[in-house]
């Protein structure tokens, strides 16, 4: 087989081929990356015999396609294609798209429910989506014989979610919570997520308060420094003792 490297997607490609198959194009008939020749088998189902010894031996592409859930003011995914197998052939990976994900790369093709990509010679892809907020989710790993999956979930401290269906392989990243699974084909996770209750209790915490008094022979000017916190934003009131005057 023979690969090509394309660095600038043609506008046009136009194939006559005789005892040869091209791969690498997608379904609208356009490459993103590079193509692949390979030799068609003879008649009787071996390599032409002027080819016997030239017939590059390698693994088959093998990829791993990374899913990291970014759950936060606002819900994202990141998804990284990267090769694990010395293969540099050409090769479309799919996978499925969650309910209210929206993939906005002109390099990905969505259909049915499931996004693909060419990857030509490239080590790596990476693509970006916007995922409207649910109260459930579910992954499903695909069933692509040369692609194994891995999730990431990194929820900020506004959501709660409870996992479902598939053990976790690790917990924590770089001293954070972040689980991350990787499952076999066809194994699904469940998600459930929701907002933190709220627990009553006090919404103002003073952390600090200093007064400063520079006496004078008709008045004193005082100096209020103040450290609070509070979880509620609005208008806090202060009472000045009588025969005080604001200034600035």
């Amino acid at each position: 087989s023979l690969d090509i490297a394309l660095p600038l997607p043609p506008r046009e490609l136009q194939s006559e081929l005789k005892g040869w198959t091209l791969a690498g194009l997608d379904p609208r008939g356009q490459s993103s990356g590079a193509i692949s020749l390979s030799r068609d088998a003879s008649p009787a189902g071996g390599l032409r015999a002027e080819d016997a010894g030239t017939q590059r031996d390698a693994l088959a592409p093998l990829v791993r396609v990374q899913r990291r859930l970014e759950l936060g003011l606002r819900w994202q995914l990141q998804t990284r294609i990267e090769r694990i197998a010395p293969s540099r052939a050409p090769l479309r990976v799919r996978w499925a798209l969650l309910p209210g994900e929206a993939v906005g790369d002109a390099r990905v093709t969505v259909e049915g429910g499931m996004a693909s990509l060419q990857l030509g010679g490239d080590d790596a892809a990476d693509v970006a989506s916007s995922l409207q907020p649910a109260a459930a989710l579910t992954l499903q790993a695909g069933q692509e014989p040369q692609q194994i999956e891995q999730w990431t979930l990194a929820a900020s401290t506004q959501w709660h979610v409870e996992a479902s269906g598939l053990a976790a392989v690790a917990l924590q990243q770089d001293d954070r919570w972040e689980p991350r699974w990787r499952p076999w084909p066809g194994e699904t996770l469940k998600l459930a997520v929701s907002k933190p209750a709220g627990v009553a209790g006090q919404t103002l915490t003073l952390d600090g308060v200093r007064t400063e008094v520079s006496p004078g022979e008709r008045s004193s000017d005082l100096q209020l420094h103040l450290t609070l916190r509070s979880s509620l934003g609005g208008v806090h009131t202060l009472k000045l003792p009588a025969g005080a005057e604001l200034l600035g």
